[in-house]
């Protein structure tokens, strides 16, 4: 049936001094797709060293007028309450730390949508963040602890 959702793969593979034109195609590629997760790993050996990428995206399951435009951006300001919210942006600011720190798109490390059901529900535990749709073992490996701590230092009450 023309409705069912079948799950595709791409891979891209970037120099680690950059290639401006490579990057372009991968970004090209994420802002056009239905991008599930993305898994990135550096890879370095005597002759060269670069980013690989594999990108799961979604094909199928779209109507003719959605696959036709771009996706909307979500203000997460609106769809979240406001206790929701904070913690939304505490666990984008931890991302973006990350990401600075190790070089990465923030994406790669969690995309928007992940950090806003993290929000919601506040998972106290590895096997809890593992049911975010997109979390798997590399990244709850990385960045797991690191999140889950966040969501546990905002759920404590303040002392003050």
């Amino acid at each position: 049936m023309s409705d069912s959702f079948s799950f595709k793969y791409k891979f891209f593979r970037i120099p680690a001094c950059g290639d401006s034109i490579l990057e372009n195609d991968l970004n090209d590629f994420l802002e056009s797709h239905a991008v599930l997760d993305v898994c990135q790993e550096f890879l370095s050996t005597e002759r060269d060293a670069h980013w690989c990428y594999s990108i799961r995206w979604r094909k199928g399951g779209f109507s003719e007028s959605s696959a036709k435009k771009p996706r909307s951006r979500i203000d997460y300001r609106e769809v979240l309450d406001p206790e929701t919210f904070i913690l939304f942006a505490q666990l984008r600011e931890l991302r973006k730390e990350i990401s600075t720190k190790e070089g990465i798109p923030t994406y790669a490390v969690f995309t928007n949508e992940q950090l806003a059901e993290i929000a919601r529900k506040r998972p106290q535990e590895m096997s809890k963040l593992k049911e975010v749709e997109g979390v798997g073992e590399s990244r709850l490996q990385k960045y797991g602890q690191l999140f889950l701590k966040q969501v546990k230092d905002e759920v404590q009450p303040a002392d003050q």
